[in-house]
Parts: structure tokens; C-alpha cells; sequence
């Protein structure tokens, strides 16, 4: 049990490292992106097996010790029949008993839209009837506006665990596709998407994650490890959209503005950024 144990440890420890340093190499110098499949499960599949090697070769080597027959005996079937059935009727029961999530956020937080971004006003999207009712659940609010060509979602939580999730997740359901670009520091730390939409048209995707203590992360896994340490703390998702190919100066300036208007130009900086 101990080598199984190390081995899968040692293993899943060594998936993560590639997983790692394939993000943050890049679609553009890996030629691939390795979050996408097949290559995210196939990074999975060549560190099992390779992890799997050593609990192998102690099972090659152990010579197993011959065992006595010994005498059937109904009482010990009786009881395995009564084991199972009792196990049956408690899984029962904890699928049909009410579910009550760990991980709800607080239903206190609000928040609000800039109602400015440079030379843009914000121009309100409603949530649709299904995020209201997830927000309602599980806690949490969220916010949708555009400012001219862009448009910003904001999510904020108690909960990152819960509502904190990358733009691929959601936008691939929806039928688009998802590429990740990479990470970007300047003028605050943020991961980089490209999404086509069913219809042909290309976004690119910025995200961010920003607690209240003024850290700032570009991953979920980043905020969720520095709100581990803390979790008094709240989380705002700021997700921008913006049309591929618009003009990158215009870009620039509308996400200089975004900075301002979220007050990140004092921030703490991340692990990320210390490396």
C-alpha cells in the first residue's frame, strides 16, 4: 500500500509540473495547447503509466505464499449477502437524502459594473434566467455590461472554489472554441483566451482573478491556493471581451481604463509575478 500510495503521489505531483510548464510555454512555442485534449489526457496517461512502474516491479518480484484450502463455511456468505445489502441501503439514502453544498458563497456580496471605461458608458446586460438561479443556490453575484465594442462580466465570491472558473469552461458548452493564448503581466497579471463563435466570429478573452485584500491572480488555481490561506477573503472574476482584430491600441487604452476603474494599479504581486 505504502509504494501505491508514494507511486501515485510522485505521479500525479509530476502531472502537474507538465501541465504547468506547458501553460506557461504557450500554445505558440509548444506548436499545441496542453490543457486541450488529447494532449491534457495524454500527459495524464504517461505519468500512470510511468507511475505505475514501480508498484510493477514489487509485484514481479514478491513470490506469494501458498494458502490452505479451507473449509467453506455459509455463515461467512450469509454475512457478505447482509454486508451488501446494508451498504446498498445506506447509498440509498445518501443519494436520495438532501443535498446541502459545502461550498455555497455568501448571498451579502454585491457588486456593480464601472459605469465608465475611458471614452465608453456602461450599457447593462441582464443575467439570464439560468445564472440567476445558480447565483440564487450557491451564493454569489455577477454582473454583465458592454461598453462599446467590449463587453465585462463580473463575478464576485466567497467561494472561489464554487464560481471561479476559467472562460473555456462555460463558452465551450455554449458550442464556441476555446484556445488558450498565454499569460500577460502588464498592466495587471491576466490569462489570454481566442473563442470562435458557432458563427465564425473571433473573440479574444481576457481574465482575471482580484480579491478584496488586492492580490491579483491569472489563474483559479493561483487565487484559489492564496485564498486557501485566507478565506475571509471575497474574489472578483473580470472577464473582458473583446472582438479579434480590433485595433490593439484601442484595445490597450480600453484596458488601461478597466484597471483604473478596478483601482489595480496598487496591487500585491503573486507567485506568478515573483517568477
Amino acid at each position: 500500500i505504502g509504494i501505491a500510495v508514494l507511486a501515485a503521489v510522485c505521479g500525479n505531483i509530476a502531472r502537474i509540473v507538465l501541465l504547468a510548464a506547458g501553460v506557461a510555454a504557450g500554445p505558440t512555442r509548444l506548436g499545441f495547447d496542453v490543457m486541450a485534449e488529447p494532449w491534457h489526457g495524454l500527459v495524464g496517461l504517461v505519468t500512470l503509466g510511468v507511475s505505475s512502474l514501480p508498484l510493477m516491479l514489487w509485484a514481479n518480484a514478491v513470490q506469494p505464499a501458498a494458502v490452505e484450502s479451507a473449509r467453506f463455511r455459509p455463515a461467512v456468505r450469509i454475512l457478505g449477502i447482509r454486508s451488501a445489502a446494508m451498504f446498498c441501503a445506506v447509498a440509498t439514502i445518501v443519494v436520495a437524502a438532501p443535498h446541502r453544498p459545502l461550498d455555497v458563497g455568501a448571498r451579502t456580496v454585491s457588486i456593480e459594473a464601472p459605469e465608465r471605461i475611458g471614452v465608453y458608458r456602461a450599457a447593462s446586460s441582464p443575467l439570464t434566467s439560468t445564472e440567476r438561479a445558480y447565483f440564487e443556490q450557491y451564493g454569489g453575484a455577477a454582473v454583465k455590461a458592454r461598453y462599446g465594442p467590449y463587453a465585462l462580466l463580473l463575478t464576485r465570491t466567497t467561494s472561489p472554489l464554487r464560481h471561479l472558473h476559467a472562460p473555456d469552461e462555460c463558452l465551450r458548452g455554449l458550442g464556441y472554441h476555446v484556445e488558450y493564448v498565454g499569460l500577460r503581466f502588464t498592466p495587471a497579471p491576466s490569462a489570454q483566451y481566442r473563442a470562435i463563435a458557432p458563427d465564425g466570429r473571433a473573440y479574444d478573452i481576457e481574465t482575471r482573478f482580484i480579491s478584496n485584500t488586492g492580490r491579483v491572480a491569472a489563474s483559479v488555481s493561483e487565487a484559489v491556493w492564496i485564498w486557501m490561506a485566507d478565506r475571509s477573503t471575497v474574489w472578483t472574476s473580470v472577464q473582458r471581451i473583446a472582438p479579434a482584430g480590433r485595433d490593439t491600441l484601442a484595445r490597450a487604452a480600453f484596458d488601461a481604463g478597466l484597471v483604473a476603474a478596478l483601482d489595480l494599479h496598487s496591487i500585491h504581486q503573486t507567485f506568478a509575478q515573483r517568477e
